[in-house]
């Protein structure tokens, strides 16, 4: 088989050879497909390969064959094009051509081969780049002409033009170089003309939309470059705006393409033609949408193309806006109301839940707020504007109510979008950006910012919003933040609702003057302290207090300069201090909970969370720990299922996986519908409030009371389904593009479903069996509907009349691949035995999966079910299998139908699990598998089947089977989103309903509608009462006087009905509203019937995930579940002169008396939280009189102190106490503790730092002899044993602390003089000495440390230290790129610091040791991982500047070292692998004269770094080595620049920069100086009061 393909030599190519090789690559087992790659590869790579492509292409019938076939092509065209005989050239390109015109000219033909013609047109392109015009000057014609043949020959030459047009002006960074780009670029103009001619020729008389979809989409790919005359001077504009934009199918792209237009930067005036594209685009808009319609529900309940649109209409909008506004209000043309319509649209469409959609309205909204606010600084200076400093800068600006004839006019023209802007902003405020604080692996707290992701963007942009909204009419944002607050019902709230308005309030931050940031702040803080005295239940008072603390955090300025209310502020922080409140460890979920999670998009993974998360665990090294805890951050996109406010689910994104032990007990809570979830009792479970969802713990549930939400409706995107699969290659697509690749349809799901009751597949593998004792006229139908369905003619089968044995290969793979056999079985004790499971892509098949051919699987399951029962209102599926039931009750979800899982039916058979349908959702059930024309309850199933067969036996006799297929398609669904109308049972039964008749209950849409329609009728009949009486009433007290006493017992019982109506008349309204809501809900409520406590094995872990901006997920089976020291550091930080200085009228400073409270502060945190807790008081002591610092420092330090001597103590009178690992944990803990204090206090440390120096060094010798000791014993692996890490953590810390004083003291010379000496001889001999294993890496980086603080003072220890340090590290890390990552990056921060600070001491080492520095920098920047290569290479740039400022060393280092360095930095800059060839032969592809052209240049640019830098793209594009790979990194500077200018900017404008961005010492100052701080403040306002 190999000799075969690879035999060039032969003119015939066998292409079935070529398949089998391409099947097992793909398909094969293990060894198989090791052979198939490498007889693959050496085709691949023979240079002759590409003539064996057109016959691939013609003969194969394997897809994947075909791909890699122009894969091959293609390769040969980008890289080998030019060494080609021009006949070669001209052979290719011919056959290319053919290929694509025979393919494409037939409309069936080109569809069903969508794919191949797609990868054939990049062919073409990469040609056309080469050739194009020089060896092809007809190109463009000879496409329009192609285009004239048929509708999808034009619509695939539009495609092409497509891409050319994004190759050249899109993607030529990293493809093209300079000069063939311009080339390119000149030659698109010239033929310009040509193509939009035939653009505008086809959308102006054009009637089919998939041509015209293809066509707009290559106009918008010539928009960003097109002559601005075809666009203004022309009538396409006129096309685009009436016709095509009224047409719904087009409408989509016509609003891209309009976006695009209206970003146009033009030098000639074109306001005309704006405005008119404006009014035309309007009118036609108005067909679709209008400012008035629902955009929520139209987004919800929409399709995803209508998602797609109005995202679309959001950008059209947004962009036009901002570009085009004030244009608008200059004409008459344009009335008020008419650019009000645009904004309004534009408004709603914010308040749509879609991240990328409302980032395209805040973009603009941004814009529009930043406009107006730089309008208000332009009026002049007037008594109302306001001079604010910050940081040192001053701003004008007018937080105040303007005067009339000083507000801006466009202010007041605006203010009503204003208004309702800043509602919507602020009711979608989102979560800022937070801190964790989490241990290394060593048990080190670190503190992490979360990272940069979408969500912190977005809120970052709100924020900046919002603030400069804030400075358009402050008084309006404070009065409604204030207004939103106080509308919180205490005592019936939602946690989301207040932490978005507490963001918001602390998003406003440093907008405000001092004076009104204290007025608005103090209410608040009123409002919230109420609000947390009411509210009941330990969880909600949680939310409150924390949120209190977060608004007041935002607030340092104010907190600077209300000293009472920050002291009372930290006193509630010390109180909270004290309280147990549940943190990661205990919201988590038994192993073995079940659920689903979606990898990228696509794979749908179905397993216990516990093997997910442990499995992700040890296959990253990325985690973080802390004690019994594991946090993961993933590096793929997981998603999971979960459930918002309003009831919707949807997939989420999971930020994180984490486990850890506990010593609790767990809860087992069951439902009514036999669900059953097990979790820690500090979980947080969700149940229904209202009209929507709270989080409650799981210790609180009540049982018989408590309903907790379940999965009713799924909805799939239609973009997201599997319409069609490969039976060759069981791959799945939602295209189909070639004859073998079958549609997902009813007969093909009724095949499948039927083959999980009768269906049997042999071992070998050859046949698929289907048995039926008592239906064989089912067998008929199955042989039948295989011949249909695969168009089989002769049918390969070998029958009996009680078996159908199938042949047909294909079908076998297919239902081998996806229905491995599985059971659970159950014991005779009723316990599940899970045996096997099902595959998941099973579950993807089925959950993905069009609803026609699931109708179609539940329809062949049911009715090939030997012991089916029929019932019209109770219908059940049962099967072996615990986990096919649970996987189709989530599936049936999909068509709104609920079930229930049971263990005994009537109907079933002993160990047989049944999935009931019960009522309307039976009713669905049967609407689903096509039996909801039958409506007699007598009626008899079996003879409906027989019935049912003999007529499509007698349909087929007929020859109609294509139209009796046809009719199995004919599903009662129009979309995902839209469920069939029930169908109306002649039945005498009572509907039963398992579920409960509460509000909650009611999941049936009819049985909404009903309520709702009865409900209506009732409130408007009350309505109706209660407006006579108000009538009678209302003359009653007109003559009041008269009949005063006749009628006073008549009044009283008027004001009771009328009362009572209206109570009445507001219950009805708010039960409407309900129901309203449960109609679009996607969960329906179960009742708990059971909860027991489960106890946890020893040493098992409990999981949990966590959700970006929803903390619901859910479980396999349906149920969702969801899930301060820190804020005194924040504090610290911005207030710490306040706690160091002396306020009135206490008699010291308040860090005085924290310190004295010290132990009964912190009796209550752990330990990671009391070194937060000294960080913070080590940062207060740094602001103290300097004659305070030492002595605060000795204060804090004494518990520690004290504990330190008597460990010392305990370790030298017996060594072997070192052994024990609490102690080793005990000596870390005040060893870091002393590290906090020591970042802080700088200088002021020494004392502190003598006092345990000495003791330090004896337990770093003590503990390395103990090391090497243990090693040498037991061997290297004991390293990793708990005793050893621990020792070893010590050691570490040691280092830390010595590196932390030695970074932090400004003198150098007694660090020089009275540390170092010692240091070298204990720390250094032991690293050197030492096991590789028992090293400390943090060694290295604290030399780095104290080169750069001494620099030359310590060119004499050099030699000394690359003795110590060098050889024996470069003997761990040269022998790979992977073992000792640590050391290997402290190493080169090490080399760095000698080559930048101490580089003359370089030259007191030998030669051969230099050398040894020079290829240790070569092995730096060659190295895979980026932040070691990028130090190499700045070490090397490093090194060249210092030998070029030294003459007496300059001709013999370049002498020695130039040419070898230039090599290896050509190598590393065009070969990601790291090849050893020079450059001539490094690049075959490049000639000679390329090579001299590229070197001139590199010595003629030298001094001029733009040129050199386009100079070197060029080189790169040109080399086959870059091409295809990502070259943003030569654009990082400019992207650098960008983001400072931008900081720059936003500096400008008071607010926009958050406090904890803003330097410490400049803030505190500008207080100081600036806000006159108080210190005596009113003490009307009181934390403490509640």
């Amino acid at each position: 088989m190999e000799k075969e393909l690879l035999d060039f030599t032969q003119e015939t190519f066998n292409v079935d050879v070529f398949d089998q090789v391409v099947q097992k690559f793909y398909y094969g087992n293990d060894e198989e497909r090791e052979i198939a790659q490498t007889i693959l590869t050496q085709f691949q790579e023979h240079p002759e390969s590409w003539r064996r492509v057109d016959v691939i292409i013609e003969f194969s019938q394997n897809n994947n064959s075909k791909f890699l076939a122009l894969q091959i092509l293609e390769r040969t065209i980008k890289y080998r094009w030019k060494s080609l005989p021009q006949e070669q050239q001209n052979g290719i390109r011919d056959y290319i051509l053919r290929t694509i015109f025979t393919l494409s000219e037939d409309p069936q033909i080109f569809y069903s081969n969508k794919i191949v013609v797609s990868k054939l047109n990049q062919n073409l392109i990469e040609i056309v780049k080469q050739d194009w015009p020089k060896n092809w000057s007809t190109f463009v014609q000879d496409m329009i002409k192609a285009g004239q043949n048929s509708l999808s020959s034009c619509e695939n030459v539009m495609s092409i033009f497509k891409l050319l047009s994004q190759e050249v002006f899109d993607f030529h960074q990293d493809q093209l170089t300079t000069s063939k780009t311009t080339e390119l670029k000149n030659t698109f103009h010239d033929e310009i003309s040509n193509i939009f001619e035939f653009c505008q020729y086809v959308l102006e008389g054009g009637d089919d939309n998939s041509l015209l979809n293809a066509t707009l989409s290559t106009f918008l790919s010539l928009l960003n470059w097109i002559p601005l005359g075809y666009v203004f001077q022309t009538k396409i504009i006129t096309i685009l705006t009436t016709k095509l934009l009224s047409n719904p199918e087009t409408l989509d792209l016509t609003l891209q393409c309009l976006t695009e237009i209206c970003t146009l930067k033009t030098e000639v005036s074109f306001d005309e033609e704006f405005i008119n594209l404006y009014v035309s685009s309007m009118k036609s808009l108005s067909q679709h949408i209008q400012s008035t319609s629902k955009f929520i529900e139209i987004y919800e309940d929409g399709t995803e193309k209508d998602r797609s649109v109005l995202k679309s209409l959001s950008n059209f909008l947004a962009n036009f806006l901002k570009n085009h506004i004030k244009k608008l209000e200059k004409v008459k043309q344009v009335t008020k109301k008419e650019i009000y319509e645009s904004l309004y649209i534009l408004i709603g469409l914010s308040e749509i839940y879609d991240m990328d959609l409302f980032q395209n309205c805040l973009d603009y909204w941004n814009s529009f707020a930043s406009d107006l606010f730089h309008e208000t600084l332009s009026l002049p200076f007037s008594r109302t504007a306001i001079l604010v400093t910050i940081s040192n800068v001053s701003y004008l600006t007018y937080p105040m109510n303007y005067p009339t004839k000083e507000k801006p006019k466009r202010v007041i023209f605006y203010q009503p979008i204003i208004s309702k802007l800043r509602h919507v902003l602020i009711s979608k405020m989102v979560k800022p950006e937070e801190v964790l604080i989490v241990e290394d692996d060593n048990g080190e707290l670190i503190r992490e910012y979360t990272k940069d992701t979408d969500a912190i963007e977005l809120y970052k942009s709100m924020r900046q919003t919002l603030v400069l909204l804030t400075h358009l009419n402050y008084k309006e944002t404070q009065s409604v933040l204030y207004e939103k607050l106080k509308s919180i019902n205490p005592y019936n709230f939602s946690w989301g609702d207040l932490n978005t308005i507490c963001w918001a309030i602390g998003s406003i931050s440093g907008a405000l003057t001092i004076e009104m940031e204290k007025e608005f702040l103090i209410n608040v803080i009123h409002v919230l302290l109420e609000f947390c005295a009411k509210t009941e239940g330990k969880d909600n008072k949680a939310v409150a207090t924390s949120n209190i603390m977060y608004i007041v955090g935002q607030y340092p300025r104010f907190l600077r300069t209300n000293w009472h209310f920050l002291q009372t502020v930290v006193a509630k922080l010390f109180e909270f201090m004290h309280e147990p409140h549940p943190g990661i460890k205990d919201m988590s979920l038994h192993h073995d909970q079940k659920v689903i999670i979606r990898i990228n998009n696509s794979h749908i993974v179905v397993d216990s969370i516990g093997n997910i998360i442990d499995k992700l665990m040890n296959q990253n090294e990325n985690i973080q720990k802390f004690g019994d805890s594991s946090v993961l951050f993933p590096n793929q996109k997981f998603q999971i299922l979960t459930v918002s406010q309003n009831e919707k689910v949807d997939w989420k994104p999971i930020t994180t996986f984490s486990r850890h032990k506990t010593s609790q007990k767990l809860i087992k809570v069951s439902t009514k519908t036999r669900r059953s979830t097990i979790a820690t009792k500090n979980h947080s479970f969700l149940l229904r409030d209202k009209s929507s969802l709270k989080p409650i713990l799981g210790s609180n549930l009540k049982v018989n009371i408590d309903r907790i939400p379940l999965l009713k409706k799924l909805m799939i995107p239609n973009s997201h389904l599997i319409k069609h699969i490969d039976l060759n290659t069981n791959t799945n697509t939602n295209t189909n593009t070639n004859t073998n690749i079958i549609e997902l349809d009813f007969p093909l799901g009724f095949l499948f479903g039927a083959h999980f009751n009768i269906g049997i597949i042999e071992e070998n593998k050859n046949s698929l069996i289907y048995q039926s004792q008592q239906n064989p006229n089912l067998l008929k139908y199955l042989q039948l509907l295989i011949q249909l369905k695969f168009n089989i003619p002769n049918l390969s089968t070998n029958n009996s009349s009680t078996s159908l044995k199938i042949l047909f290969k294909p079908l076998i793979n297919f239902i081998d691949h996806f229905s491995s056999k599985f059971f659970n079985s159950i014991d005779e004790n009723n316990i599940i035995n899970q045996k096997v499971k099902y595959p998941s892509s099973l579950f993807s098949l089925l959950l993905f999966s069009p609803l026609n051919f699931l109708s179609g699987f539940f329809s062949g399951f049911y009715h090939s079910n030997q012991n089916q029962k029929f019932e019209i209102e109770r219908n059940e599926i049962e099967n072996e299998s615990f986990d096919f039931s649970e996987m189709l009750q989530i599936v049936l979800t999909r068509f709104n139908i609920l079930s229930q899982i049971e263990t005994n039916s009537q109907f079933s058979h002993k160990n047989y699990f049944v999935l009931k349908m019960i009522g309307k959702n039976s009713i669905r059930f049967l609407e689903m598998i096509k039996l909801n024309h039958f409506v007699d309850n007598d009626f008899e199933y079996t003879n409906y089947i027989n019935d049912l067969i003999d007529s499509k036996i007698e349909a087929i006799s007929k020859q109609n089977l294509q139209k009796e297929i046809e009719i199995y398609n004919q599903i009662p669904f129009n979309n995902e989103s839209e469920i069939a109308p029930s169908f109306y049972l002649k039945s005498n039964k009572k509907e039963t309903n398992s579920f409960g008749s509460s509000l909650e209950s009611i999941h049936s849409t009819n049985e909404i509608k009903s309520k709702l329609i009865e409900m209506e009728k009732e409130l408007e009949q009350i309505s109706q009462v209660s407006k006579n009486i108000s009538n009678r009433l209302e003359n009653i007290k007109k003559n009041e006087d008269a009949i005063k006493n006749k009628n006073k017992n008549k009044n009283w019982e008027i004001d009771e009905i009328e009362k009572e109506c209206k109570q009445t008349e507001e219950y009805l309204i708010e039960k409407i509203r309900e129901l309203k809501q449960a109609l679009k809900a996607d969960v329906f409520y179960d009742l708990i019937t059971d909860i027991q406590e489960v106890s946890l094995g020893d040493g098992e872990y409990v999981y949990d995930f966590s959700v970006e901006s929803n903390e619901t997920f859910m479980l396999f089976n349906t149920i969702f579940v969801h899930n301060s020291c820190d804020t005194f550091l924040k504090i610290a930080t911005k207030c710490k002169k306040q706690f160091a200085l002396k306020q009135d009228p206490d008699s010291v400073p308040y860090i005085f008396e924290i310190i004295s409270q010290l132990n009964s502060i912190t009796s209550d945190l752990e330990n990671q939280q009391v070194l937060i807790f000294y960080e913070a008081l080590g940062i207060i002591i740094s602001a103290t009189k300097v004659k305070d610092r030492e002595k605060l420092v000795e204060k804090l330090m004494n518990h520690h102190n004290t504990s330190w001597s008597q460990l010392l103590s305990l370790s030298k009178s017996d060594e072997n106490s070192l052994n024990n690992i609490q102690i080793c944990k005990d000596l870390v803990y005040i060893l870091r503790a002393n590290v906090r204090i020591a970042s802080t206090v700088a200088d002021f440390f020494i004392q502190q730092f003598n006092f345990i120096y000495e003791d330090a060094l004896f337990l770093y010798k003590t503990f390395s002899v103990l090391i090497k000791k243990i090693i040498s014993s037991e061997g290297t692996q004991i390293v990793k044993s708990s005793q050893i890490r621990n020792m070893k953590a010590v050691k570490k810390e040691i280092i830390i602390l010595i590196q932390t004083f030695f970074q932090k003291y400004k003198d150098p010379q007694p660090l020089m003089e009275e540390y170092f000496p010692q240091l070298f001889e204990v720390i250094f001999d032991d690293y050197k000495n030492n096991f590789p294993e028992a090293r400390i890496p943090e060694v290295l980086y604290f030399l780095s440390i104290v080169v750069l603080k001494l620099q030359t003072q310590i060119s004499s220890y050099i030699p000394s230290i690359f003795e110590s340090t060098f050889e024996c590290t470069l003997e761990m890390i040269s022998s790979n790129f992977e073992d000792f990552p640590d050391f290997r990056f402290n190493f080169y921060k090490l080399l760095e610091s000698i080559n930048k600070f101490s580089f003359d001491s370089l030259f007191m080492l030998t030669s051969q040791n230099f050398k040894v520095i020079v290829d240790s920098i070569i092995w730096a920047f060659k190295h895979t991982e980026r932040n070691i290569s990028e130090t190499g290479l700045s070490i090397l740039l490093d090194l060249f500047r210092n030998v070029l400022l030294r003459d007496e060393i300059l001709n013999d280092f370049f002498q020695t070292f130039y040419l070898s360095l230039l090599q290896e930095i050509f190598i590393i800059l065009t070969d990601s692998f790291h090849k050893t060839e020079m450059i001539s032969t490094m690049f075959p592809n490049l000639n000679q004269s390329q090579i001299e052209i590229f070197i001139t240049g590199m010595f003629e640019f030298h001094k001029d770094l733009q040129n050199f830098k386009n100079h070197l793209r060029d080189f790169l594009i040109q080399t086959k080595e870059f091409t295809g790979q990502d070259n943003t990194d030569l654009f990082e500077e400019e992207k650098q620049l960008q983001k400072q200018q931008d900081f720059e900017r936003r500096k400008q404008i008071p607010g926009l920069i958050n406090p904890y961005e803003q330097n410490d010492d400049e803030d505190n100052e500008d207080d100081m100086n600036n806000d006159n701080i108080i210190t005596n403040q009113d003490d009307s306002f009181n934390m403490n009061q509640n």
